[in-house]
């Protein structure tokens, strides 16, 4: 019995149909998890615009489009687009 959390489904179809529709220059949205200084147990997200750089099998690359070209580049799965697309926590 679950005390009410529901894990979602993801099928492979659907991650196979969201590979097809990435599109290089594409903007989704990254987010990062800070934990608070003060207290541990808290933790800040900050989430940014991000734009499609490269794809590969079971990731994405990604920069940031408000920051400056030195910013590294970062990493999305597939599964994160698609849990952000539904709306569901990622």
């Amino acid at each position: 019995m679950t005390k009410g959390y529901v894990k979602a489904v993801i099928c492979k179809y659907d991650v196979k149909r969201l590979k097809d529709s990435i599109k290089v220059g594409d903007k989704l949205i990254y987010r990062t998890i800070f934990k608070d200084i003060l207290d541990e147990r808290v933790s800040i997200s900050v989430m940014e615009q991000v734009k499609v750089v490269k794809k590969f099998d079971n990731l994405v690359q990604v920069k940031y489009t408000k920051r400056s070209d030195t910013w590294p580049l970062k990493t999305m799965k597939y599964e994160e687009i698609l849990f952000q697309r539904k709306g569901l926590d990622w």
